[in-house]
């Protein structure tokens, strides 16, 4: 697991943000949100290498807030992982088609969660040039 590696995380919740530190603070350098134009508005100074975000968000749903950050420059290629307490079986399309790369089910299971955000990770790494 790498320090360098920046995820935002981004729940209405504030107890999801404690979750996400117990998990995920030790090993990567990890932002928390609440409002989701927080997250548009850091985006203009810093690149995540993950973005977890709950569906359920006020200002915007999770998947309005993925498509809008799809669209930013640099963007495209950045996994998102949906978290949420909804049916998975009702927003499973509406998460994959809004850009989102998984989509996990609370209570979140720790030990899978953090396998899954390391997984990602290593997985969306950009290639070293051929030497």
């Amino acid at each position: 697991m790498d320090k360098n590696k920046t995820i935002f995380a981004i729940d209405d919740e504030t107890s999801m943000h404690l979750v996400y530190e117990e998990i995920l603070a030790e090993h990567y350098n990890l932002l928390c949100f609440s409002r989701p134009l927080e997250v548009l508005h850091m985006l203009e100074s810093i690149r995540p290498d993950l973005i977890i975000m709950d569906v359920g968000l006020g200002e915007m749903s999770g998947y309005e807030l993925c498509e809008a950050i799809k669209q930013k420059e640099g963007m495209a290629l950045v996994p998102v992982v949906f978290v949420s307490g909804h049916d998975f079986s009702k927003d499973k399309g509406r998460a994959f088609f809004s850009g989102g790369s998984e989509y996990v089910m609370k209570p979140i299971d720790k030990a899978h969660f953090n396998e899954l955000i390391k997984k990602l990770i290593e997985d969306h790494q950009p290639m070293a040039a051929p030497k």
